[in-house]
């Protein structure tokens, strides 16, 4: 068993248009600071910044326009931090033998590995995203070889965004086929992106006639952290 196909198992309205709070509009039917030339204090300026119109009639879209600096689909990271842990905390087992019962103690395992991810236009790109990104894999800790059978892990960690909106974000992996699935929806915390989840983990040990047993609990936390 792979110990990223447990990940991809446990990531078991289109968003309206968002306004950047700005109503000013032009007028040229008279003066509002005494002078006589018909001049307003008010400006036209860009009222909707992710609606694909040029509001302020400039020439400038969205986040083309400097009128939307500071509105968050305008300011998308280039850069994160990414980190994947997985905490496996081992049961107690009784297991079927050709000579009786016995108690098999499975052992707790962490695996953990990171990733600073830039923004790609190379290689497979999620088609469904807003953005790609990619970066080669640092395994910090890896104790589950013994429980998953192998040591399969990623050098590249390949990654794709939707940005629903300022504080929630889809995120896209690619699955053991190569093709891009949605995975999980990230909510903005304090420190970033993050999402826990945990789950009991069976399987049939070999040496056992009565499986399939449920070895442990698995706890899968990914984190993102936006870089400047």
């Amino acid at each position: 068993m792979r110990i990223l196909t447990v990940l991809l198992l446990m990531a078991c309205d289109p968003t309206p248009a968002v306004t950047d709070g700005n109503t000013n509009t032009s007028t040229d039917g008279g003066d509002t600071d005494g002078d006589t030339d018909g001049d307003t204090d008010d400006a036209p300026v860009e009222a909707g910044c992710d609606d694909g119109l040029d509001d302020d009639d400039d020439g400038l879209v969205d986040c083309a326009d400097d009128d939307c600096a500071g509105f968050w689909a305008c300011d998308l990271p280039d850069a994160m931090n990414h980190q994947t842990r997985i905490d496996f905390e081992g049961y107690t087992i009784e297991c079927e033998t050709f000579f009786g019962k016995i108690d098999v103690d499975i052992d707790d395992c962490v695996t953990r590995f990171t990733s600073p991810i830039q923004l790609t236009e190379q290689g497979s790109l999620c088609p469904d995203c807003d953005r790609t990104y990619v970066g080669d894999v640092t395994v910090e800790e890896d104790s589950c070889e013994d429980l998953t059978g192998s040591s399969d892990l990623p050098e590249e960690a390949r990654f794709g965004f939707v940005f629903l909106s300022e504080n929630e974000r889809e995120l896209w992996t690619v699955d053991e086929t190569g093709a891009w699935v949605y995975a999980i929806n990230l909510i903005r915390s304090d420190d970033g992106w993050n999402f826990v989840e945990g789950a009991v983990l069976p399987a049939s040990p070999e040496e056992c006639s009565n499986g399939p047993l449920d070895l442990g609990y698995v706890t899968v936390t990914l984190e993102f952290s936006d870089q400047p």
